[in-house]
């Protein structure tokens, strides 16, 4: 039927997996294609992954990445770039590690964490609890900073 809006829209799913990363990691490093990125630093011993992958039903879900090398724990959601699907991260890791978050448009929230460097593209940023240095950039979107201390570059 012409100009009925989202006729031929297919049924998303949505799925939920947590992950514990057994090594130890000092440093973060999330690449996320309009997905929502939220980590949060306290008082743990390892890093929990908890990823919402939004996906078109009749699709494969699509893949993430996790490795660690070095103490560097990157995540990314490179199939996003390419179909219509969302990668959310939630990610607790210890107060102590840096942390890298790009977003490509999608919401980023880091907080307590020691240092950090966040650039969304666009989307909306919220920062808070840091005496580290911190360097965001938005795009053009929202900026939220809360408890900030240590030097800031803002953009």
């Amino acid at each position: 039927m012409a100009g009925v809006p989202g006729q031929f829209a297919r049924p998303t799913i949505v799925t939920v997996r947590t992950v514990t990363v057994a090594q130890p990691v000092t440093s973060l490093t999330v690449g996320d294609f309009g997905g929502q990125v939220r980590v949060t630093g306290g008082p743990v011993s390892r890093v929990q992954i908890t990823e919402r992958l939004t996906y078109d039903q009749g699709s494969n879900p699509p893949a993430v990445t996790e490795t660690v090398a070095g103490g560097r724990l990157t995540l990314r959601d490179p199939a996003c770039g390419d179909t219509d699907c969302d990668v959310d991260f939630t990610v607790t890791v210890p107060s102590s590690v840096s942390v890298t978050a790009a977003t490509q448009g999608g919401p980023a929230f880091v907080l307590g964490v020691a240092r950090a460097s966040v650039n969304s593209a666009g989307g909306p940023v919220g920062i808070a609890d840091f005496s580290g240095p911190l360097t965001v950039s938005t795009g053009g979107g929202p900026l939220t900073i809360n408890g900030v201390a240590g030097p800031l570059r803002a953009d």
